[in-house]
């Protein structure tokens, strides 16, 4: 789904921080972008572990469909003292989320996510093959076709001969 093109330069910034990539979300695989890199994107105020829970219940995302949750662990902060990782519990975010929910945040940096999705999600469409399932399907079958026919041609008709041989022997000894 990713092409090489250059990202544009106003997306420079927002593509370092909310990298969109292709994820597995309720077992498809779509473009998305991990929920505490878009929350770190844009600049929310609140905590990640309150703001993104609170936006789910909020606008109605389906888990399996919309995202996905996983367990991960924080980042030690290296100047503390008792620094340890923590448990935390990760998002996974289909691009639609993503823009609904850099669309609610309503600042600049929330539209600026929105257009880069936008973006990324056209760039990965303008890629997708020229030739369609129908077309490829009917070649494949053609293939198939063609193997299968090699097969028979090659194992199965000296068999139906020899056996074709054997058959008129035995009626020929029959038949005396």
């Amino acid at each position: 789904m990713s092409a090489n093109l250059p990202i544009p330069a106003e997306f420079v910034d927002i593509a370092a921080i909310c990298v969109a990539s292709e994820m597995t979300i309720g077992g498809k695989v779509v473009l998305g972008v991990e929920g505490r890199s878009l929350h770190e994107g844009l600049k929310v105020g609140r905590a990640f572990r309150a703001w993104m829970p609170g936006r789910v219940d909020e606008f109605g995302f389906i888990e399996g469909q919309d995202f996905e949750t996983y367990d991960g662990l924080s980042r030690p902060n290296p100047d503390a003292s008792k620094s340890r990782a923590q448990k935390t519990k990760e998002y996974r975010l289909t691009l639609d989320m993503a823009k609904e929910l850099s669309m609610v945040e309503n600042n600049e940096k929330g539209r600026l996510a929105r257009r880069y999705f936008i973006w990324r999600e056209q760039q990965a469409l303008s890629i997708q093959p020229s030739v369609s399932v129908a077309e490829i399907e009917r070649r494949m079958m053609q293939a198939l076709g063609g193997m299968v026919k090699g097969i028979v041609n090659k194992q199965i008709a000296p068999k139906i001969e020899q056996l074709s041989q054997k058959v008129e022997g035995v009626l020929a000894i029959l038949q005396a």
